[in-house]
């Protein structure tokens, strides 16, 4: 029986960038009790969630995605505040968004998402919105944790928590364990430029 893969395409972040995340949970974490941080290894920025996919075709993925990068050259994303999908009133999702993110990096996006869609993944309904997911609410917020919550976002809605450096396009594995998923980059090709060389 051929074993299933649970997928992904992200970009990796550094740990500088973690590293001030995990000051602002020590900040928040006293009054969100309902805010389920997403563990430090757990943090990509996901171009596209491929779901559990059969082992045997690991090799036509990655095969897919080494074109993607093309000639697209290295570019950096600019941390820019904290805010939560899909509203305040009903919070499901905190997340970090990016100052004016580049072009090439919704450009990369769609080369994944259009090559991914060759091999039979269903293609993402929604516009792609860069962002970090780095918690997620288990329940309606109680009144007193909403104000908080609120106070946040409007103290922290542009504060920096760092630079990305995208050099490298990955694949990800992730294994869900008793402790937490566990993350595996299964393939990687750079982001040269024109002219660079790229190895997988």
């Amino acid at each position: 029986m051929t074993e299933t893969l649970r997928l992904f395409v992200a970009l990796a972040i550094p740990q500088e960038v973690k590293a001030a995340l995990s000051v602002l949970r020590g900040e928040m974490e006293p009054g969100q009790p309902a805010l389920r941080w997403v563990r430090p290894e757990g943090m990509h920025l996901t171009l596209a969630f491929l779901g559990e996919v059969a082992e045997d075709r690991l090799d036509q993925i990655r095969a897919a995605l080494a074109g993607c990068p093309g000639e697209l050259a290295p570019m950096e994303l600019v941390t820019d505040g904290v805010g939560v999908f899909p509203h305040l009133r009903a919070p499901r999702v905190f997340w970090v968004g990016f100052r004016s993110p580049p072009e090439m990096l919704f450009q990369l996006q769609e080369e994944v998402e259009e090559a991914m869609a060759g091999l039979g993944f269903q293609r993402e309904r929604r516009d792609f919105r860069p962002h970090l997911t780095i918690g997620r609410f288990r329940r309606s917020l109680r009144r007193t944790e909403g104000d908080l919550l609120a106070a946040v976002l409007e103290r922290d809605g542009r504060r920096p928590f760092g630079v990305i450096p995208v050099t490298r396009l990955s694949l990800f594995r992730s294994t869900l364990l008793p402790s937490g998923a566990m993350y595996e980059e299964v393939g990687g090709w750079p982001l040269t430029g024109p002219g660079g060389t790229r190895t997988s």
